[in-house]
């Protein structure tokens, strides 16, 4: 029963990342609408007294757009991962641990924690076929071949 009804998603597997891309694209996009350079400054400034505070809003802001549109057309999806996961770590421990997991107002640590959830996969797994990436030949994926290559190549030392 089970097997009749799912056998049929497989087809949809090459689709998996894209959607995971495009969701947390938009998230992303729709979060850096939140804050100017100039608010984000501000806030750096008064909450935490860090330097550059205009310098840390622009590279803020600018990663949530610019990181959010490349993780959604799936562009240089595995190196932009890294700078947008320590952003979302850096937002849990700074901003949203005192705020607690899902607080009844808004805000909590839910939000980024499924964010570093989901850019952890693309890191992992990368940005699936249909993205530009791979189209540009950037991501060909890690086979389970070059995987099992790489343990032997490990085994030898």
């Amino acid at each position: 029963m089970f097997r009749l009804f799912f056998s049929p998603l497989h087809r949809l597997e090459p689709f998996v990342p894209l959607l995971l891309r495009l969701a947390i694209g938009a998230t992303l996009i729709a979060h850096g609408f939140q804050f100017s350079p100039e608010k984000f400054a501000a806030i750096v400034q008064g909450a935490w007294g860090l330097p550059f505070p205009l310098l840390i809003g622009w590279y803020v802001t600018l990663l949530m757009f610019v990181g959010g549109s490349f993780i959604a057309l799936g562009f240089l999806t595995r190196l932009v991962t890294i700078p947008l996961i320590v952003h979302m770590l850096l937002a849990i421990f700074m901003v949203e641990i005192n705020r607690g997991f899902a607080p009844a107002e808004s805000g909590g640590m839910q939000v980024p924690v499924l964010l570093i959830a989901g850019l952890f996969v693309l890191l992992v797994t990368g940005p699936g076929q249909a993205s530009l990436d791979r189209l540009i030949g950037w991501d060909g994926g890690w086979t389970r071949k070059s995987a099992e290559d790489s343990r032997k190549v490990a085994s030898m030392n």
